[in-house]
């Protein structure tokens, strides 16, 4: 997911992001983009274990308010409709600032992932919170709720608002530390609630990352208690960002 949600959402700590970050001097345009092992989302793996191909664009305002795209290449079943998804787009915009005397800065907006290639799409709200430590670096934490708007089955009915069982709560953690020759260290934690018969599910990460050559690169790992085949993976990254 994404690029402002990757870093909190997915619980990986690899991706390019834009909580937290204050409003540019001027209106700016950025570009990301991105190759990894797995393409970990809050804990799963949505590739099925194939490499995947991600990046986005983004344009921030000088006032704080943005909006972007992000793609990435998936092979997932959707919980709802079950269908295959193999390509997956996310469409974003919200309002970020930062109280610079404070060390804490905010970011809140909508996100809908779309996956073009099935009927079916999930639209979040979502709260970003975070605290500069200064030289100890910064922590953060985000809330992100499902919109229960209904979504099309395999047959292309629309399941009745109320009768979305991915309809969620996930609540994300997260702290980044600078270490000595420009290396990172990620630590994410992610709790997903349900409000239909589902478990709620425990997702959590670690990484370490360094920019080489003009490329940012990354290794994680990172584990769920989902009921799944496979929770557990090594993730490298390999990213750019303009």
């Amino acid at each position: 997911m994404r690029t402002m949600a990757t870093t909190l959402a997915s619980g990986v700590l690899l991706g390019t992001s834009i909580l937290g970050a204050s409003a540019p001097a001027q209106a700016e345009i950025s570009a990301n983009v991105a190759l990894t092992s797995h393409y970990i989302f809050r804990g799963q793996d949505l590739a099925d274990g194939a490499p995947a191909i991600q990046g986005g664009f983004d344009y921030a305002f000088e006032k704080g308010l943005y909006l972007g795209i992000w793609a990435s290449s998936a092979k997932t079943a959707h919980a709802v409709s079950g269908e295959t998804e193999t390509l997956e787009s996310d469409y974003y915009i919200g309002f970020a600032h930062e109280f610079k005397d404070y060390g804490v800065a905010i970011d809140m907006g909508y996100i809908q992932y779309d996956y073009p290639h099935t009927s079916s799409d999930d639209n979040e709200l979502y709260f970003v919170a975070s605290y500069q430590l200064e030289k100890y670096g910064e922590i953060s934490a985000s809330l992100w709720a499902e919109l229960d708007t209904g979504t099309r089955n395999d047959a292309g009915v629309e399941v009745p608002k109320g009768g979305n069982a991915g309809t969620f709560i996930y609540y994300g953690f997260a702290y980044e530390l600078p270490l000595p020759n420009k290396f990172g260290l990620g630590l994410a934690l992610g709790y997903q609630t349900f409000d239909g018969d589902s478990e709620e599910v425990l997702d959590y990460a670690l990484s370490i990352n360094r920019p080489v050559a003009g490329l940012d690169f990354a290794v994680s790992y990172s584990d769920s208690d989902a009921d799944v085949e496979k929770s557990n993976f090594f993730t490298l990254t390999v990213s750019k960002s303009y």
